[in-house]
């Protein structure tokens, strides 16, 4: 397959899905702020960030694609932590219970024409010990993930009971969709 793509994120999990799936992916600059209205359904924020993403990418004469995941915990989002406390505390938080993530996905083609779209999926960790905790923190990167933990990291192998969704939507990007709205665009 010939797919190319211009991806407007930083995110390396991403970078390794599109080209898994078989895009042939070219970076491009999408740099900004990802505050949202307070009083905005949670559910609505990824695809609300990932078309505020699009609004700062340059036309391209590929179809771009921007996108954002957050981790719904029942009343709030965690986002990524910015210490190794603030990382513990969300891991404590999930640790026994189940949580949303949704990502949110914005495509543009060159003719200017836009998709957006969202998917959700449902995680449930089993009760987390403080070692396997501690083990994340020391081997793992808790702080460049929403929600302090990867699916794709020992965390996820060893805490995380079942997933009711797409497991890749949780690494950050529901590919199988992106694909669909990749030809709707052509």
């Amino acid at each position: 397959m010939n797919l190319p793509i211009a991806l407007a994120s930083n995110s390396p999990r991403r970078l390794q899905l599109l080209e898994g799936a078989g895009f042939i992916v070219t970076r491009v600059s999408s740099d900004g702020d990802e505050d949202f209205p307070e009083d905005m359904p949670l559910a609505e924020v990824a695809p609300y960030l990932a078309c505020k993403k699009m609004e700062r990418v340059e036309k391209q004469e590929l179809i771009v694609l921007t996108a954002d995941t957050t981790v719904v915990f029942p009343d709030e989002i965690l986002n990524k932590p910015a210490t190794e406390e603030e990382a513990v505390r969300m891991l404590k938080k999930l640790s026994g219970r189940s949580h949303k993530v949704v990502t949110g996905v914005c495509m543009r083609n060159p003719a200017g024409q836009i998709v957006s779209f969202s998917d959700t999926t449902e995680v449930w960790f089993r009760e987390l010990d403080e070692a396997l905790i501690a083990y994340y923190l020391q081997h793992g990167n808790p702080y460049d993930k929403a929600g302090g933990y990867g699916i794709q990291d020992s965390i996820g192998y060893l805490g995380i009971d079942k997933v009711n969704g797409c497991f890749y939507n949780v690494m950050g990007l529901p590919v199988r969709l992106v694909y669909e709205n990749y030809l709707k665009l052509l």
